[in-house]
């Protein structure tokens, strides 16, 4: 198959077409926490996305016409335990926001509101038990409060 030679639209077409191809999805069920735009979805096209949740209306179109998968826009702490636990899924990937994290930002925190979401994921665990997490992350968070939170409750 040649791709085309012309406009974004069909070189983005093609480009979906050889993924469907050449990435049937045959890797664990996952949920894509904060997912954005999709990174997980862009970089790891044969997991099994089962939904991808993110707060952000205009990630979520983005993210639905990149990848055509389950998109839910809500609130990650508005989200019952009892409803996530009930998902089919394998691994819970985050990429929660940085900024209470980073170095450039103002380090806030378990104090940033930002980090809610992640600590109600954490909060959940105990009781959902994923099979297996994956979390992305910058050089700020390790060490940090929730950190200190992610790591007591992966201990327990």
């Amino acid at each position: 198959m040649t791709p085309p030679s012309k406009s974004a639209d069909s070189w983005f077409g093609w480009l979906q077409e050889r993924r469907l191809q050449a990435y049937a999805p045959t890797g664990p069920r996952v949920v894509e926490w904060f997912a954005g735009l999709g990174g997980l979805s862009a970089a790891w096209p044969e997991a099994r996305l089962q939904v991808a949740v993110d707060i952000n209306q205009l990630a979520g179109q983005v993210h639905q016409q990149n990848f055509g998968q389950a998109f839910m826009r809500r609130e990650i702490e508005s989200i019952p335990a009892t409803e996530i636990c009930d998902w089919p899924v394998d691994l819970w990937w985050l990429s929660p926001p940085c900024q209470p994290f980073s170095r450039k930002g103002k380090r806030r925190d378990i104090s940033d509101p930002r980090a809610r979401a992640l600590l109600h994921l954490l909060a959940c665990l105990p009781k959902c038990q994923p099979q297996t997490l994956g979390m992305e992350n910058v050089p700020g968070f390790q060490g940090s409060d929730v950190w200190q939170t992610m790591m007591d409750t992966l201990s327990d």
